[in-house]
């Protein structure tokens, strides 16, 4: 491991899990910055100005960031401390995944030919980037590692209600109302966080089947219902034939993918409210969902699930 720490850094047994979690996916030699300046760092290798850490309910614990032909993982070093070590072994694993991709360039970079419309690329780029954090998490439950506290059912809950607050938000937001782009952004942020923790969620049930979903409670199989419901079981078939990330995928395969899942993400839209359609040179973003029903998402939006 080429590590560089800024900041307090790790305890040494939080290095060792490090250590133990890269070298489980074989990236024994990666690049890591261990930082308290997260989001600063993660800002200045990316360029992206505006990169922040929030989004729904979970933490952030690390990135892995490609650029000049290298993959660097920054880590958080503020959340890594809180965690036990068999997390930050886990975290460490799940950020090698995600170089293994970016060396053999499975993901949606270059492909822009895939779809005509702007709107099916951004659909596209959110459904690779969900596909990637599936295959990963594959990985891992081949490797032995316990499930993701992601993919648990409480979390699936607390996603749910969040996901259903800021959907709410962004459309009583006056500044949205008032600008459809502005609105169209919002929405893409939430679903992209969102469709991410859908491939989570999959990606530990044995064989992609009985997904877990009884577990789910009154409140929150409601939720689930109304903002995911009959799209899960195509997603699921879509991750069914996918190779884990320690397996390669041949290029017309991989364009297969990226299609498919751009198409799946396009139903979860759909589902979560909004719809993309080719108006003239541009495209139009729609609110596809009435007025009572957006009621009914308001009044669950104001309690917190128990």
């Amino acid at each position: 491991m080429r590590l560089t720490v800024d900041g307090r850094g790790l305890t040494d047994d939080g290095l060792d899990a490090m250590k133990a979690g890269l070298s489980a996916m074989g990236q024994a030699e990666a690049t890591v910055i261990v930082t308290d300046r997260f989001v600063d760092t993660v800002r200045g290798l990316t360029s992206q100005t505006e990169y922040s850490t929030a989004r729904g309910s979970g933490e952030v614990a690390a990135r892995t960031v490609h650029a000049n032909n290298e993959s660097t993982v920054v880590v958080n070093a503020e959340v890594a401390r809180m965690r036990p070590t068999g997390d930050i072994e886990r975290l460490l694993a799940h950020e090698a995944g995600h170089i293994q991709l970016n060396e053999r360039g499975e993901g949606p970079e270059g492909r822009r030919n895939l779809v005509s419309a702007e709107w099916e690329w951004l659909l596209l780029c959110v459904g690779a980037l969900a596909l990637d954090e599936f295959r990963i998490e594959r990985s891992l439950a081949g490797l032995g590692y316990p499930i993701a506290e992601t993919a648990t059912i409480p979390s699936a809950e607390l996603a749910l209600h969040h996901l259903n607050v800021e959907v709410m938000e962004a459309l009583l937001d006056p500044a949205n109302a008032a600008d459809p782009r502005r609105l169209s952004e919002a929405i893409a942020r939430t679903h992209d966080w969102y469709s991410k923790h859908l491939a989570y969620f999959a990606a530990f049930r044995s064989g992609l089947a009985g997904t877990g979903l009884a577990g789910l409670s009154a409140r929150g199989k409601q939720d689930w219902d109304d903002y995911v419901g009959d799209t899960w079981p195509g997603r699921l078939e879509l991750y069914a034939s996918v190779p884990t990330s320690l397996e390669s995928i041949n290029e017309a395969g991989l364009n297969d993918l990226l299609r498919q899942a751009g198409q799946q993400e396009a139903a979860l839209l759909s589902k979560i409210g909004f719809r993309y359609s080719t108006q003239g040179n541009g495209y139009s973003f729609k609110r596809v969902i009435t007025d009572a029903h957006c009621a009914t998402r308001i009044q669950r939006a104001s309690s917190r699930p128990r």
